[in-house]
């Protein structure tokens, strides 16, 4: 499978297309990913992950195209899935954030199999960190994680998709304009690098860099950890918190 640009397509929350190729896969290499001279083609691949990054490191453009291949079998191989009986991806319409539960009509705790008659194709894979196995839902925008019973502990939306929370837009806007709008609703949000925690409704959201005039990448729902709100006593020191 390969997607091109400008197809907006990311990974860990960085932006892989249409920017300078250093700048990407210096942030990969930041985030632990090995990157490394594609031997096949002009690019980049994450051999880990069987991604080659189409283009080269000298375009101005950046890369141009994101191939998923076919990695040898083992823990890192790829499994491609069609909708099931016709099904037609649920995620690309507007999402509405349900507080410590979901995004939309996806829940945690859901099981795989529901969530792929739900979402439509995709790719199956096993994810690096943070949990047993991993779909992405590349028309409907949704990464769902799972943990070794194939319940979903992590969803991601990403562009295409839509999502919003108490009236404030969140993905594919100015991380600044996001923060502007949930502080004039007196939402609670803890302020994190490239992240916008919000402990009420037990989400994040995130952007490539640490910078307020970036776009917003993807919306997080997961379990809540021990610590990630502040009113609770526990981590409040230094988070930013605001009202």
């Amino acid at each position: 499978m390969e997607v091109a640009s400008p197809a907006p397509v990311t990974l860990d929350g960085i932006v892989l297309l249409g920017r300078p190729a250093a700048e990407v896969v210096a942030e990969l290499r930041g985030l632990g990913h090995e990157v490394e001279a594609a031997r096949e083609a002009e690019g980049w691949a994450l051999p880990a992950l069987g991604v080659v990054l189409g283009g080269t490191a000298q375009d101005a453009d950046g890369f141009e195209s994101v191939r998923l291949r076919a990695t040898p079998v083992g823990d890192d191989a790829f499994e491609f899935f069609e909708p099931a009986g016709g099904s037609r991806p649920a995620g690309t319409g507007p999402a509405e954030v349900v507080a410590h539960r979901g995004i939309g009509p996806v829940r945690l705790g859901s099981a795989r199999a529901d969530m792929r008659r739900l979402l439509g194709g995709g790719i199956g894979s096993v994810p690096e960190y943070g949990g047993a196995a991993q779909d992405n839902f590349f028309e409907a925008g949704v990464v769902l994680t799972y943990d070794a019973d194939e319940a979903v502990v992590r969803i991601a939306f990403t562009r295409p998709a839509s999502v919003g929370h108490g009236g404030v837009p969140l993905l594919g806007r100015p991380m600044g304009d996001v923060r502007a709008d949930a502080l004039a609703r007196r939402m609670r949000i803890v302020e994190r690098e490239a992240e916008l925690f919000f402990p009420d409704g037990g989400f994040s959201v995130l952007t490539a860099r640490d910078a307020p005039d970036l776009p917003t990448t993807a919306v997080v729902s997961a379990p809540a950890r021990r610590g990630d709100d502040p009113a609770s006593g526990e981590g409040a020191e230094g988070t930013g918190l605001l009202w």
